[in-house]
């Protein structure tokens, strides 16, 4: 990874929309983020007033949602809820550290 983090980097992020969100800082989605070692990509905006973040998987950085502004695209251009992508990342923690074709029987 590179030392210097960047929301686009791997071409779009996941798009989470959780109602937890609206919690601001102190949501549960935002929490889990940080102890999983994910960075926030800064604090532009009031992020109570929405209930989505865009997540990259690549970099480890999320950024919170901001009215009427698109951060980056969307993998399969749509949002997906925090179980959702819960299921995905545990699929991607199962390969961490293998070759993009080298498979794990984890």
């Amino acid at each position: 990874m590179n030392s210097e983090r960047n929301i686009s980097e791997g071409s779009a992020c996941f798009l989470v929309k959780d109602k937890s969100l609206f919690g601001g800082w102190d949501s549960f989605v935002y929490e889990w983020l940080k102890n999983e070692g994910f960075v926030s990509w800064g604090k532009k905006g009031d992020c109570s007033r929405v209930d989505w973040v865009y997540i990259n998987l690549n970099s480890k950085v999320f950024a919170p949602g901001i009215s009427g502004i698109r951060v980056t695209s969307e993998i399969g251009s749509h949002a997906i809820t925090f179980d959702e992508f819960l299921l995905i990342y545990n699929i991607y923690k199962k390969y961490e550290g293998l070759k993009p074709l080298e498979m794990s029987d984890r």
